[in-house]
């Protein structure tokens, strides 16, 4: 069925990408892409077949490289030609994966009932014998024996270790290694035993073991992939859920934006199929024809600018959340009538504002820069002579990163002329949440008309410049000097003395 998003604008059923776990043992030969080492591998299996030669081999590769692919590879070979063949993934609990290997091991004996009874072969009763030592006396040397001789009675046959970097160091790891070492003493030709791990791991394991290390026949590292191995892969699977035939086989990529993201990858099959799903993700939202290099190369720069970007805005609002909200001062106990009211109007206000430049960052809107100016420096704002009147809130911002918010006042507001004013208004700065409250800040908001001309000398239409200007009241009572709690009278008129405005 088509899904609906738009894959089929590429003339495929879905997302080809999608599951990076799809390969099977039914399917490995579909999506595999042979590279020169698959040669060298198939060649050490055909002697194996023939019987001509035992192996170890071990296959090692980073994460997601394809070392888990070779083994099932290795795998079908056998199943092609009937050889005998035990896969099992390693976890950390080594001891348990042995015992189903031998486990495995017994069950896949062709022996009938009385045989089994009556006249079972000495490879059969061996196993029996390790697979009771497994769960009980873990016994590395017998263990090791009873897996090679049923491997050996069965030739031509592998048994296939994956993910050895996950058996546990400490606990497990001796005793996993005194089992290898056994059944490479014992094999005979005809048996191979591939390994899949990862590169560091393995190198520092058999630094410390070098008698089996010297036991190592093959060491075969997955290389990265070409640009030309990359896009086969990708062809591959597209071809999958292709639904239109004569079709690029890569559509809708081509090969410079394969190139991109194998680069981008660092050749990892793996990361090249994820960078694929996510682009041709995009692609289709966005019901793109073609992804091109500089489509490709869109989508992974606007990924790592959102990997880089740093969350201030975020972290701002956070920020001022909580020290408008969570950390609101205490209202003295001997603070004069009205002034709670007061404080708690400004803590409204400053929610207000709050809100409105989260909003703003929701739309992504650009946020006006900030004026650089002393503090307790008057703000100015130019506004038509018809525009509505918007008057910045009082209340102070507590980090000083955050522009200025207007909040729109009733149309009705009465508004107090001052005669015209040569220099700004100074104001001292107001004390943060964090601190007591000692003044009550009185808003006092005067206008005046500014006839202004163009470059031309054409009179320009009037503008009017509103001037917000603020002054205490009496705070507190007198506290005595010296006394504990409250600040002195003193040490806050000291702090929040305004200077009076320059008139002319």
């Amino acid at each position: 069925m088509i899904q609906s998003k738009g894959y089929e604008r590429f003339g495929l059923t879905g997302n080809p990408f999608r599951d990076l776990a799809s390969e099977t043992l039914e399917t490995i030969d579909i999506f595999h892409v042979r590279q020169e080492m698959d040669d060298h591998l198939r060649m050490i299996i055909d002697e194996i077949f023939e019987k001509q030669s035992k192996a170890v081999v071990a296959i090692l590769g980073a994460l997601g490289m394809g070392k888990t692919q070779r083994l099932l590879l290795i795998q079908s070979w056998a199943r092609d030609k009937k050889a005998y063949c035990v896969f099992r993934s390693i976890n950390p609990q080594a001891k348990l994966v042995i015992s189903d290997v031998i486990k495995t091991l017994i069950d896949t004996v062709p022996l009938t009932f009385f045989e089994r009874n009556i006249s079972a072969p000495r490879f059969y009763s061996d196993l029996k014998k390790a697979y009771r030592s497994s769960r009980k006396k873990f016994d590395p040397e017998l263990i090791g024996r009873a897996i090679a001789g049923a491997l050996n009675a069965r030739s031509p046959s592998i048994l296939i270790l994956n993910d050895l970097h996950n058996v546990d160091p400490t606990a497990e790891l001796p005793d996993f290694l005194q089992v290898l070492y056994s059944i490479v003493n014992n094999l005979d030709e005809g048996v191979m035993i591939a390994i899949g791990s990862n590169s560091a791991y393995f190198d520092g394991i058999m630094k410390r073991h070098q008698s089996l290390e010297e036991r190592i026949n093959y060491k075969l590292e997955v290389q990265p992939l070409i640009d030309t191995e990359a896009q086969e892969m990708v062809a591959k699977r597209l071809t999958a859920k292709r639904l239109v035939e004569d079709l690029n086989p890569i559509y809708p990529f081509n090969n410079d934006s394969i190139s991109i993201l194998n680069s981008e990858s660092h050749g990892n099959p793996r990361q090249v199929l994820k960078l694929s799903d996510r682009i041709i993700d995009q692609a289709a939202t966005e019901r793109v024809i073609q992804i091109d290099a500089q489509y490709a190369m869109d989508i992974l720069e606007g990924s790592r600018q959102k990997r880089s970007l740093p969350p201030a805005p975020h972290e701002i609002l956070k920020k001022l959340r909580e020290e408008a909200r969570v950390k609101r001062p205490a209202i003295p106990s001997r603070t004069p009538p009205g002034i709670s009211t007061e404080f708690e109007k400004k803590v409204k206000e400053y929610e207000h504002a709050l809100e409105k430049m989260e909003k703003a960052l929701e739309r992504k809107e650009p946020l006006p820069e900030k004026e650089k100016r002393m503090p307790g420096a008057a703000v100015k704002v130019d506004l038509p002579v018809d525009a509505p009147l918007e008057v910045a809130p009082s209340m102070p911002d507590p980090i000083g990163t955050v522009p200025p918010v207007k909040v729109d006042l009733p149309v009705d507001t009465p508004l107090e002329v001052a005669p015209p004013m040569t220099g700004p208004t100074t104001i001292v700065p107001k004390p943060s949440l964090d601190e007591e409250l000692p003044l009550i800040i009185k808003k006092k908001v005067t206008m005046r008309k500014l006839e202004t001309v163009t470059e031309d000398g054409i009179p320009a239409p009037p503008k009017s410049i509103f001037i917000i200007e603020e002054r205490e009241m009496p705070g507190p009572p007198r506290k005595e000097k010296g006394s504990k709690g409250e600040p002195s009278e003193d040490a806050v008129l000291s702090r929040y003395r305004s200077v009076p405005p320059t008139r002319s």
